[in-house]
């Protein structure tokens, strides 16, 4: 019978990575859940999920929560990518592997999306981290979807 594999889910307490959290412990995979914060009430994660802290941008504070880990899901939660590539030194490592999602910026534009649509953050953005990321065996890729809708006071939904 195999292991099962410790991931890693950076983020956790977020809108997208706490239901990454439960897809995980619902496909029965060992979960370590990281937050910035360090309040119980910022997060509650399902029975059997070990919760640590630490923070994207001092990527020293990464280190304890990597350790035996062999897989991470990494939300990038800035608009900027400044501090993204020793976030991403520190977390890749030699067969780990990195699932990264990522959001640039929402376009009123319903027409194709040119070579290279950047939001506010233009050349900053955690894209700039894709040399770095192909070089570690990723497989980058970009996604376009047009804006649905309002929400949350002008935000958009894709």
């Amino acid at each position: 019978m195999s292991e099962r594999r410790k991931i890693l889910v950076i983020g956790a307490s977020g809108n997208v990575s706490r239901h990454v959290v439960d897809g995980l412990v619902a496909a029965g995979a060992e979960v370590r859940a990281l937050t910035r914060s360090t309040s119980a009430a910022a997060f509650e994660p399902p029975a059997g999920v070990e919760v640590v802290h630490g923070d994207l941008r001092e990527p020293e504070t990464l280190r304890p929560a990597l350790d035996g880990v062999q897989a991470v899901f990494l939300l990038w939660p800035y608009t900027t990518a400044e501090g993204a590539q020793a976030a991403v030194d520190v977390i890749a490592a030699p067969g780990r592997h990195i699932v990264y999602l990522s959001a640039m910026a929402v376009s009123e534009d319903r027409s194709p999306p040119g070579e290279r649509p950047v939001g506010a953050g233009g050349a900053r953005h955690p894209r700039a981290s894709r040399p770095h990321l192909r070089g570690m065996g990723m497989r980058p890729r970009r996604r376009f979807l047009p804006r649905y809708g309002g929400s949350r006071g002008g935000e958009a939904l894709t």
